[in-house]
């Protein structure tokens, strides 16, 4: 998979709705931004109104690319104008801590009714995640996803196809693929040094299952994430020509 920098869609003009968030003192709380509400003349700003009446202690952080790049705000009650941009509000009660995303960044109007975002966060009561059965340990409780909010994903590339045999046996053969350590991660490459790959592109055509499972355009299988990643940096260094970046989704 490839990525380039790109927006999907062009800068609308400017405006200036009123996010607002509201924080009930039930175990649901709700946040809305409202494509409505009084201008900030001229610079397409957002003005966040907060309601709380739960009483909860709040903090508004400006968002960056990572973990790392948090920027701390001032009281998020003052109904303060946000340049566009990514922010989170966190709510913290007696209770639970909580976390809204408030995605200002390319923001017109929101999906629901009368142009608002809403999201409703509801607290897990119970004291542990609940199981499929309690005699069957091979399932795994996945809680529902973050509340929806809009996401500006830059353009990329997506392989049609899996990859197959024959395109990870080269990788496998390739003298600066597979047995290079510019190819793996320092966990891939400790992994590498004391597994034997079980990968299908292994296979020769006097080996058995060659012909159900190794031909060259069957879809490599037994892959693990550290040799998937290593392909991924192999093509990157082979193809990518510093301006590409093959990944795993």
């Amino acid at each position: 998979m490839a990525f380039s920098d790109a927006r999907p869609f062009p800068e609308e003009p400017p405006v200036t709705p009123v996010s607002r968030v509201s924080l009930p003192p039930c175990a649901a709380a709700l946040l809305a931004l409202a494509a409505c509400g009084p201008a900030v003349p001229g610079d397409g700003s957002i003005r966040l109104q907060v309601s709380n009446p739960a009483g909860a202690r709040l903090s508004l952080v400006a968002a960056g690319r990572d973990l790392d790049d948090l920027r701390p705000l001032p009281d998020p009650g003052s109904g303060a104008a946000l340049p566009a941009g990514r922010y989170f509000l966190e709510a913290r009660t007696a209770r639970a801590r909580l976390f809204y995303p408030i995605p200002l960044e390319g923001f017109r109007v929101g999906p629901d009714a009368g142009g608002t975002f809403a999201v409703t966060v509801r607290e897990n009561v119970a004291g542990a995640p609940p199981r499929l059965a309690e005699s069957d340990p091979g399932f795994v409780f996945v809680p529902a996803g973050s509340e929806a909010h809009f996401v500006w994903q830059a353009a990329f590339f997506l392989a049609e196809l899996e990859v197959t045999n024959g395109e990870f046996r080269r990788f496998l053969d390739a003298p600066d693929g597979y047995a290079s350590r510019e190819s793996w991660t320092a966990e891939g490459w400790a992994w590498h040094e004391q597994v034997a790959s079980r990968a299908t592109a292994l296979l020769r055509p006097p080996d058995p299952g060659n012909g159900r499972f190794g031909e060259d355009d069957l879809p490599v299988a037994l892959v693990n994430w550290y040799e998937a990643n290593a392909y991924a940096r192999w093509l990157t260094r082979r193809w990518g020509g510093g301006k590409w970046l093959f990944r795993l989704p």
